[in-house]
Formats: C-alpha cells, structure tokens, sequence
C-alpha cells in the first residue's frame, strides 16, 4: 500500500514539473502585419498602378520554351498551368485532400478536452471563413470593405499546392490592434530566405532588394521531407520538368510529322509531253517564255486545289493527273486510332477529369486502376493533409493562447473517403455505435463524444452519460452476456443463405 502512495505520489510530482510553454513575449506579436502578400512585387508597392497579372498565352506558346524560366520554381510554376498532365496532377491532389468540413478541437497537454478552449477555436475558425478582418490597427477600417484575407479552405488550396510544388507552405496570423487574432495569410515559400543567427535559423520574405524579417511568433512554416543539408524545403515534382519537356518536344515533332505524312494530301502530276502540245511555236523556241508559262500553270491548279471544299468537284483535262499522297498505306486508321488516343489523354489531363467523365474510352484492368486510386489517396494524405493539419493546428493553438487559455489545438481535415454519402450511412452507423459504447462505459467525455459525431460541444443542458453503462442493454448482448458488435451488412459474405419464403403454415 506504501509503494502504491509513493508511485501516485512520485507521478504528481513530475506532472506538476512539467513547463508549460509561455506565451510568446510582446515584442515577437506584431501590432500590424508583417509580410506582404506574395503578388507584391516591391515592399513599395505604388497604390495607384494595378497589380500585374501573367498571362502565359498558351494557345500560341510552344511549353518547351518555358523552361528558360529563371528559377525551379519559376519553371514549376508555369509549367502547373501549362502542362496537361503536371495540372492534372496537382488538380486532382488538392481537390482529393481538401474536404467540404474539418474539426478543430482543443485540449490540455494530458490530452483531455478543454471546452472552453474548443468552443473558442471553433468561433475563430468561423471567423475566419466568413467574417471581414480589420488587421490595419483602426477600429472599424475593416468592416464593410473588401475582404483579402482567405478562409481556410481557401487558405488551404493556396497552401496545398505550395506543398505539391515547392514541397512546403508558410503563414502568417495576423492580429488586431488588440494583438488577438483576426485573419490568416498564406505566404508563398519561393520569396522565404533563411540566415543564420545565434544558433538558429531566421525567415525573411524577399521582394526584390528588401528584406523583410519575419522572426516572429505569428509566422508559421512547415516542409514536407525536409533535406538535413538544406535549409529551405525541396519541390517533390521537380524530377517531372525534364519529361515534361520531352514529351512536348515528342508532341510537337508529332504534330509535323502528322500534317507531312499521316494527313492525306492531294498531288498533281502534269504530263509535260501533253501539257507542251497546247502550248505555241513561239512559246517553245523562247525558254523564258516557256518557264512563264510553267510557273503560270503551277500556281493556277495549286489554287484551284487549295480553294476546294470537299463537296467540290474537280474537272481538269488528260494533261494532269490528280491522286492522294498517302504514306505507303491506303487507309489512315491505324494512325487516326493513335493519334487519337493521344489527344483524348491529353484532353483529358487538361481537363482535370477522368476519360469516362469526357465521354473516352478507358481500358485497363479494374484491380490496377483500384491500386493506383488507394496509393494516391495514400499519398494524398501523407503529403498533404497531414502537414496542412500540422500548421493549421499549430496557427490556432497561437491563437487562443493569446486569448489566455492553456491549451492545444488539434486541427485537421476529414480524411479522404471515395464512396457517395449515401453508401457511407451504414459506416456511419457503426461509428456511432463504437462511439456511443466508448461513451458508455466511461473510455470517453461528453464533449469528445460530441465533437466526433456532431463536431460541436454538448448543447447546455444536456445530460452526462459517460460511464453511466447505457449501450449495454439486452438489444445489444448474446444469450451468452457477450456485447454483440454491429454490422454494416455490406459484404456478399455476410448475407443470408436463408430464402424470403414464408415458414410454417400460414393458415
């Protein structure tokens, strides 16, 4: 009994010894933003001359010519926009990852709910996506005006693709002129520089010649698989620019080769000892003349041909001869079919879309497009939700330790589920029930048990039931006393066997 006292004795001991991280002093919580949002070209940017727009003026750009950008991550960026397949990419990741909601809890450090602390975060988070900011120091400078500033789910494309292209994101919090949260502002990591100084690393956003320090508490800046020997993050689709660029070089010889010799065209022949019966003694005793005559008749049926539509007729005389030149072969449907083939993958990567959707033949086994599809979500999530969950969290857990309470945030999005909402009723029906046991025997709070279902707080007044053993009714127990576990009915294995006929007599 001893021991016991002294090891409960000994815990309590080092609980209470643990440091709980300090606010962050006064003087790293700017009174007014300190970066610069990243289309600002000049730390002085002139409020009377618009903001530039680039306009890459693709349906007359040959993309191969986008590789003399003056970066990698200039050479990334366009090439996001220009490439089929590399838009497609990022297109397709970020619309997976980016779920319609998100939960953002907030709890002590033992890893308990702290509801004052959740229900805050939760008003900020809404905050955020729908109401304007006033971070200019002036009371009242932001309402009714303009809102800038994005909502998380904007905030989380912006930085969502900074992380597919450049391998990491950054943000800043911005504050009031009450230093309390009042919006967000991504910043684009290819102007964020690091200097080293008193044995660590300091951010400063570049525009131009200005540096900017943003040695700050409110600025946040995460990496996805952080190089050791280098300080800034390294773009995880920089190895795609080199196929890229080759296979627009493959696509633009393509394009030649097929108006040269996939296309029929029309050839004329002109039978010179037939043509040089129509033609005057005097014409052919005088070699200009005769040259003239040639090239006069040249042009004639060149533009004769190049003027007809396919309705046309044509009428010559024996003198010429009109037939297709083809490539060796009589029909062209080997080519059209790859061709076509071609095209439609390039339409359909440019059109973030599947070839089904655009109406395409797709082939291919079913169980490899259901691997591919479950390593993309996997990806997906690693890559992306994960990190975009790690600043969001870290960002708003700032956030209400400005407003005093003692807590973290746990932020993150819903995780990637490919089946309609209609199909996933059943799955939700057993979660519910794994929670509402959970709740029942105690193993979970009130407040969790609603945050999981719900993604609110218990309304007021409303009763207490963890621990009070209420799941376990006789509904839910075997004969033998064994608490039954639910079951979605989804699966051919678990179906009956048993027919819907009537049994016994039924009269």
């Amino acid at each position: 009994m001893g021991y016991m006292l002294n090891f409960f004795k000994s815990a309590f001991t080092s609980a209470s010894n643990i440091e709980i991280p300090a606010l962050p002093k006064s003087s790293s919580l700017p009174k007014t933003p300190k970066s610069l949002p990243s289309y600002i070209t000049s730390a002085r940017q002139s409020k009377d001359s618009f903001l530039p727009v680039e306009d890459l003026h693709l349906a007359n750009l040959d993309i191969t010519d986008l590789r003399y950008a003056a970066t990698t991550p200039g050479v990334l960026r366009k090439l996001a926009k220009a490439s089929p397949d590399l838009s497609a990419a990022i297109f397709s990741a970020l619309r997976l990852a980016l779920s319609s909601t998100y939960l953002s809890i907030a709890r002590n450090l033992d890893g308990t709910i702290n509801e004052e602390g959740t229900a805050l975060v939760q008003q900020m988070c809404r905050k955020f996506d729908l109401l304007n900011a006033d971070t200019t120091g002036k009371a009242g400078a932001g309402a009714g005006g303009y809102n800038a500033y994005p909502s998380i789910r904007a905030a989380g494309e912006s930085l969502g693709k900074e992380l597919l292209m450049l391998g990491g994101c950054a943000m800043e919090l911005l504050l009031n002129k009450a230093r309390l949260p009042e919006a967000m502002q991504p910043i684009s990591i290819e102007k964020i520089k690091f200097k080293y100084d008193k044995n660590r690393k300091i951010p400063y956003q570049v525009l131009g010649s200005e540096e900017i320090p943003l040695d700050i508490a409110t600025f946040f800046y995460v990496s996805l698989d952080q190089d050791l020997l280098s300080a800034a993050a390294d773009s995880p689709v920089q190895a795609s620019i080199q196929p890229i660029v080759a296979q627009q070089t493959f696509m633009n010889d393509l394009r030649r080769v097929a108006n040269r010799a996939v296309h029929p065209r029309v050839k004329v022949t002109i039978i010179e000892d037939m043509w040089r019966k129509t033609l005057s003694a005097e014409t052919l005793s005088d070699p200009d003349k005769l040259a003239e005559a040639a090239t006069t008749l040249i042009e004639t049926v060149r533009s004769n041909i190049d003027s007809l539509n396919p309705e046309d007729a044509l009428v010559f005389f024996n003198c010429l001869t009109v037939e297709y030149l083809t490539a060796g072969t009589t029909t062209v449907s080997d080519e059209w079919k790859a061709l076509s083939g071609i095209i439609n993958g390039k339409i359909s990567s440019g059109a973030k879309s599947a070839p089904v959707i655009l109406g395409l033949e797709s082939v291919g086994s079913s169980n490899i497009a259901s691997t591919q599809t479950m390593l993309f979500v996997k990806t997906v999530e690693s890559g992306i939700i994960l990190k975009l969950n790690e600043i969001f969290s870290r960002l708003l857990t700032l956030g209400i330790r400005l407003y005093g309470i003692d807590a973290v945030v746990e932020f993150k999005f819903n995780s990637v589920d490919l089946r309609p909402e209609s199909e996933l009723e059943a799955f939700k029906a057993m979660r519910q029930s794994r929670i509402l046991e959970l709740l029942s025997l105690g193993l979970m709070s009130d407040a969790e048990a609603s945050l999981e279902l719900t993604g609110t707080l218990p309304l007021p007044g409303a009763a207490k039931l963890s621990g009070t053993m209420f799941k376990t009714s006789k509904s839910d127990t075997g004969t033998d006393g064994e608490i039954k576990t639910p079951e979605s009915n989804t699966s051919a294995l678990n179906q009956g066997l048993s027919g819907d006929a009537p049994k016994g007599s039924k009269s």
